[in-house]
């Protein structure tokens, strides 16, 4: 059986104090999709937004007249297939004039959904709520094709990276309970193991382990560093030598 905390054998030997950083649960780096100006980007550095925010908006007026041609092209090419298609019912023109023209609106279809795919491109959406990185572009540029634009993260439940010893997985496991005090603010935080690494450094024998602070009203900040202290359960058995 095994106990946590003080018992009458007292706490095992083994350091049980680790160092740890506060990690986002989420982050992203978008980049240019279109080349297009940036027309507008109304969150800065340290900013904070919600999901679905528009987070870069560009001047698409060129990318919308060319959707606008593809769908009249689409519709032309879509009506000379049903044209074809009548004439053929009454064997006034062959099956291959029939083919082309369905392969035509196939075309026109692809290169309509290609322009709208552009289309959406401009305009650049929160996937989460979180803050502003950075910010590697600026209102009025032209970014290249794939260029960033923004690092974003989301720090609404920030979590704890640690690097434990590889022997600890004898009793840490999921929602082992721990403390861990930020160095910035010298304040003490609760916390769970969320998720444990797949796998173990065979030179360090150690292995990474994720944990999950519990809310709590004082800022915490990603990049934040500090000690995690952990209780490990003494094995009655082990010490008895069984």
């Amino acid at each position: 059986m095994a106990t946590y905390g003080q018992t009458s054998e007292g706490f095992n030997d083994e350091n049980t104090v680790i160092r740890g950083i506060v990690t986002p649960v989420a982050r992203a780096a978008l980049a240019a999709g279109i080349v297009a100006r940036v027309a507008n980007m109304p969150f800065r550095d340290g900013m904070s937004f919600v999901k679905g925010d528009i987070l870069v908006e560009f001047d698409c007026t060129g990318v919308h007249a060319e959707q606008a041609a593809g769908a009249a092209i689409k519709r032309i090419a879509r009506k000379n297939l049903e044209n074809n298609e009548e004439l053929a019912r009454y064997n006034a023109i062959g099956k291959h004039e029939v083919i082309l023209s369905r392969l035509e609106l196939d075309r026109a279809s692809a290169e309509y959904r290609a322009q709208k795919f552009s289309a959406d491109e401009c305009r650049l959406h929160a996937p989460f709520d979180g803050r502003i990185v950075k910010t590697y572009a600026n209102e009025h540029e032209m970014p290249s094709l794939g260029d960033a634009l923004l690092e974003i993260i989301d720090d609404s439940n920030p979590e704890l990276e640690l690097i434990v010893p590889s022997k600890w997985l004898k009793w840490l496991v999921v929602d082992t309970a721990f403390s861990f005090r930020i160095d910035e603010t010298s304040k003490t935080h609760f916390a769970r193991v969320t998720r444990i690494g797949a796998i173990v450094d065979p030179v360090s024998q150690t292995i990474k382990v994720h944990g999950l602070l519990e809310p709590s009203s004082e800022q915490v900040l990603i990049g934040m560093s500090g000690t995690a202290f952990f209780e490990q359960p003494v094995i009655h058995g082990e010490l008895d030598g069984l």
